[in-house]
């Protein structure tokens, strides 16, 4: 109610005497006894598109500018003065809350507003206040600057005037190093160009108050030091919230997507912050530890609406879970004490990896894992040789030192996955080229893309015989996008009842690429056999299609492709990304496809999202035609289990 209610002040303030352009509100309500059961908000559509559509595309001068116009906008929001810390209400405020203080202000000359304590979730609760972000709330300007997460800069920035320069061992960097490098300068340049122009913005001098003297206060060492411990401990409990919000897909609210599986995420956050007591054992009690953790308590359910689409906050959508005691009972407290207890923390933590990485890793539910005997092949079904331009982004572009130069090429593996998935049998993903390449690509393609090794043991059959099975065995088959060089080998299986799942954006598309003939020509019809193969489609954001094998949509190279996760018992998880990176610096260093680019922004959005599921599970990539490193995998195991 109380969140809901300040919202729409806020709207409906910022509005009017500010003239800010935000959503204007057409009707709302928070009381969850009107007609519709819900509290909610119903807003125009916001004009235009998100940003992160186009700002991959913005040119640099463009996105200097917009960040100028951002600084901007954040001085004349800044430059609003409010009589109270708190959030911003109508008159008069809901609830029975008796302290508001109405505004009395220019800004509000019908005296229609009023501030009362913040609608944060953390001072809402009856746990001890703790400083949050404060985005409806008029707060301490300390506590509301942060950098916009679009603008974030990379870890190693160094605040203030300070020219920003590529590393100084930069000639001596490897190709991928060097690009990871430029990658973290561009980011830098503008971040550095948000906090100089926020700088000439929003300061506020010491004699801008209307001082005339100095500075009445003064500092010793022992108050800065007693600041830098409490500022490190501040930091470190915005790492916690940070750490918990990246693993449970939510927000400091506690919101998530009704898309995601509640019940997954309540599992997760149960585990994490197990682990996260345990990980503290020697610098903080259960108590401490579990006052840190953001949702120690519960997590509400959102509807999240697209871009410019309002959101519909329902309290009828609102779900809660408890994370469950930990403490011990009063009789163990009694015979063992704390310090034994502490004891048994400082055991298990000696058990469990410090870095966040690790953490997440074994906080990603084990009973989501691929059961017990659960063994995973690469199959290495032969190479293709192409031009890097088609790979990288400018790859082998000419300069003007450099007219005429070698184009470089690239060996690419193709690869596919043989699942023995216990009560199942055998699941593969992707299925590699036709057999007879030739007659079924034709020239030109088999110019661009020569096969240029191929063996009986690179042949789909023959791979999964050299892996001890028959290809009559498999019961099922996954498909990550439809291209000649991953579907191909969907020729040995015409005439079969083994299923096919494939993401229902690329069926269509891909049906339709053949119909036309457009799109280069990648989807062939002789594996896109309508009736004589058996077609499973789902239009699903993620499925988990068997416990521990997970898929999720990752569109830009094509409209439906499907990265696969799998979550092995003991070698931990695999992310087969398909062609959504073609090679690795597709994936390390963000380098865009050249010319097998489709949707780039989607494309962008995909790799952030795999980014993130890398970090939570620390897994391994298993990129679609990175040759070195499908062989270092081969080479280190028959099968991972």
């Amino acid at each position: 109610m109380y969140t809901t209610a300040s919202e729409i002040a806020l709207l409906k303030y910022v509005r009017q005497p500010k003239n800010i352009p935000v959503p204007k509100v057409y009707c709302c309500s928070c009381d969850i006894s009107n007609h519709v059961g819900a509290e909610y908000i119903i807003m125009e559509k916001a004009e235009g598109v998100s940003l992160l559509q186009k700002w991959g595309d913005i040119k640099e001068f463009d996105r200097l500018q917009l960040i100028k116009g951002l600084t901007k906008l954040e001085h004349q929001l800044s430059s609003v003065k409010f009589p109270a810390y708190g959030s911003l209400y109508f008159l008069p405020p809901p609830g029975d809350c008796a302290k508001y203080q109405a505004i009395e202000h220019a800004s509000d000359s019908a005296g229609l507003y009023c501030i009362r304590p913040s609608c944060d979730r953390a001072f809402m609760s009856d746990s001890t206040a703790r400083l949050t972000g404060l985005y409806i709330n008029n707060g301490p300007s300390f506590l509301q600057m942060q950098w916009p997460v679009f603008l974030k800069p990379p870890v190693e920035y160094v605040k203030g005037i300070v020219k920003v320069k590529l590393p100084a061992n930069f000639d001596a960097l490897d190709p991928d190093e060097k690009a990871f490098a430029e990658l973290e300068w561009e980011k830098s340049k503008l971040a550095k160009a948000y906090e100089v122009s926020s700088y000439l913005e929003n300061t506020t001098r010491w004699e801008s108050l209307g001082f005339t003297r100095k500075c009445l206060f003064s500092f010793n060492d022992a108050d800065i030091e007693k600041h830098e411990s409490q500022y490190q401990e501040y930091q470190d409990w915005n790492k916690v919230q940070e750490l918990a919000r990246e693993c449970l897909d939510t927000d400091e609210e506690g919101w998530i997507s009704p898309e995601l599986d509640f019940d997954k995420k309540k599992e997760q956050n149960k585990e994490l912050l197990d682990l996260f007591i345990n990980q503290t054992a020697e610098e903080k009690s259960v108590e401490e530890a579990r006052a840190m953790w953001p949702f120690s308590k519960h997590i509400q359910c959102l509807y999240l609406g697209g871009s410019g689409v309002p959101r519909f906050r329902a309290g009828s959508l609102r779900a809660t879970f408890d994370c469950g005691e930990v403490r011990t009972d009063d009789a163990r407290k009694e015979q063992d004490g704390e310090e034994k207890r502490r004891e048994e923390r400082r055991a298990i933590k000696n058990t469990i990896p410090h870095n966040p990485a690790s953490l997440l890793a074994s906080a990603a539910v084990p009973a989501f894992k691929c059961p017990a005997g659960t063994k995973m092949h690469i199959l290495d079904l032969g190479t293709l040789e192409a031009d890097e331009s088609w790979l990288l982004r400018g790859a082998n572009a000419s300069t003007l030192s450099n007219k005429n130069p070698v184009n470089k090429r690239r060996k690419l593996t193709i690869l596919s996955a043989l699942i023995e998935y216990p009560g199942v049998g055998l699941i593969l993903y992707e299925t590699g080229c036709a057999e007879d390449l030739e007659v079924a690509w034709g020239a030109p393609l088999t110019d661009v893309f020569a096969r240029t090794e191929y063996s009986d043991k690179q042949t789909l059959p023959g791979a999964i015989r050299a892996a001890g099975y028959d290809i009559k065995d498999v019961k099922a088959i996954i498909i990550g996008h439809l291209h000649l060089d991953h579907a191909g080998g969907l020729e040995h299986f015409v005439g079969t009842d083994v299923p096919i799942y494939v993401h229902e954006e690329e069926f269509k598309h891909a049906c339709w690429a053949i119909a036309t003939g457009a799109d280069l020509g990648v989807y062939l019809g002789h594996y896109m056999l309508l009736e004589k193969l058996n077609w499973n489609t789902f239009p699903d954001s993620q499925l988990d299609l068997f416990q521990g094998i997970i898929l999720h949509h990752s569109p830009g190279h094509t409209p439906g492709l499907c990265i696969m996760q799998v979550n092995l018992e003991k070698d931990g998880t695999f992310i087969w990304t398909s062609d959504q990176f073609h090679v690795k610096e597709n994936y390390s260093v963000g380098h865009p496809h050249g010319g097998l680019a489709r949707d780039h922004n989607a494309w962008y959005r995909s790799l952030q999202m795999i980014r993130r599921l890398q970090r939570l599970y620390n897994a391994k990539i298993v990129f679609g035609h990175d040759k070195e490193v499908a062989d270092e995998l081969i080479a280190a195991k028959a099968f991972y289990e």
